[in-house]
């Protein structure tokens, strides 16, 4: 019985929450036929944008909505759908259309304020070998993040408050 019962809300939890987002990401979404601007930065998840929006003197920054819930627009074109097939199996579908979005907007670096996020991490280890910077800025104190944040943290550049920081850093 108690099989049964983690099966169902493994059902309902995983399955039926991906059928509600994609139904939610259908109607509330614009798509948008066409490829992103180009642009030299990412400004990668917009939460606290007023806060990091600072970090760019410049308006060439394009803002890459990554969490589900405030995505707005969702752009289409062929190198995006090409690149979103090649590599169904690879990785989610989320992670390859960002993927495919910082291939389309050819920045030279990706920023964010968002120093323990995941999917971050993850578009770095993919663009590990390409001439992208993936930066991130401390936003708060670090001390206390989680095992799968710690195994999955990678990114090329990573500015931090102080030498205190980096102490705390390089030992967790």
């Amino acid at each position: 019985k108690i099989d049964l019962l983690e099966r169902a809300i493994v059902f309902v939890f995983f399955y039926l929450r991906k059928i509600f987002l994609f139904f939610s990401i259908l109607f509330r979404v614009k798509f948008i036929i066409a490829e992103p601007k180009k642009a030299k930065n990412i400004l990668f998840d917009d939460t606290n944008f007023n806060a990091s929006k600072i970090l760019f003197k410049n308006k060439n920054y394009f803002i890459l909505k990554t969490r589900i819930e405030r995505i707005s627009e969702i752009y289409l074109s062929k190198k995006i759908i090409t690149y979103l097939l090649k590599n169904f199996n690879t990785r989610s579908i989320k992670q390859n259309y960002l993927a495919a979005m910082i291939i389309s907007i050819n920045p030279k670096n990706v920023v964010t304020i968002i120093d323990n996020s995941i999917d971050f991490f993850i578009q770095a280890k993919i663009f590990r070998k390409k001439p992208i910077n993936f930066i991130a800025v401390q936003n708060a104190h670090t001390e206390d993040t989680s095992e799968r944040v710690k195994k999955n943290r990678f990114m090329t550049k990573y500015y931090t408050f102080s030498n205190f920081e980096k102490k705390v850093f390089k030992n967790k």
